[in-house]
């Protein structure tokens, strides 16, 4: 009797000291899976920020160039109208 009572709980301990063991286990694996998320985020956040650099200075310099070529249009037509004026005049 007394040996299958020290069996079970020599059992009872071995069975606790596994579920200790996996469930460090299951921690590590947590925090490992986190850690990764965490990096493979920060990484995409830095590409996502990088090529809306880009695409805002690309909309700049697109901007920046249509605005020139309407002052020039504007120039143009300002020069027609004055040059109409003067014709009517005549």
């Amino acid at each position: 009797m007394k040996k299958i009572f020290f069996g079970l709980i020599a059992l009872g301990i071995f069975s606790i000291s596994c579920k200790e063991t996996t469930e460090d286990k299951i921690n590590q694996a947590i925090d490992a899976v986190k850690t990764d998320v965490k990096e493979k985020s920060d990484s995409l956040k830095t590409e996502a920020e990088k090529k809306l650099d880009s695409v805002q200075l690309k909309t700049d310099k697109m901007v920046d160039s249509l605005k020139t070529k309407s002052e020039k249009a504007l120039e143009k037509g300002k020069e027609k109208i004055q040059i109409i004026k003067e014709e009517i005049k005549k």
